[in-house]
């Protein structure tokens, strides 16, 4: 068992310290108070630009797609003419 100067001690350890928590919490409401209360914020904005562009397909495409569509027709009229 413990004797009372030990007691003491261990006592006299816990004021210290509750003592010094104590300090530390004041400080940082002393800080809290010092603190701005406006804050800034940055707004971010988007803006939608105009483009001028020309969304027509070239007539090169245009010229392939029909060679392509014009295969395919011929391709599909084999089939259904030996079925």
């Amino acid at each position: 068992m413990a004797n009372i100067h030990e007691l003491k001690e261990a006592y006299d350890d816990l004021q210290a310290r509750y003592a010094n928590t104590l300090s530390m919490l004041l400080d940082a409401l002393d800080r809290l108070d010092e603190k701005p209360t406006e804050v800034e914020v940055e707004k971010i904005v988007e803006v939608q630009a105009e483009l001028d562009i020309d969304l027509n397909t070239p007539s090169d495409i245009v010229a392939l797609e029909e060679k392509l569509k014009g295969r395919l027709d011929g391709i599909s009229g084999a089939n259904s003419a030996s079925a």
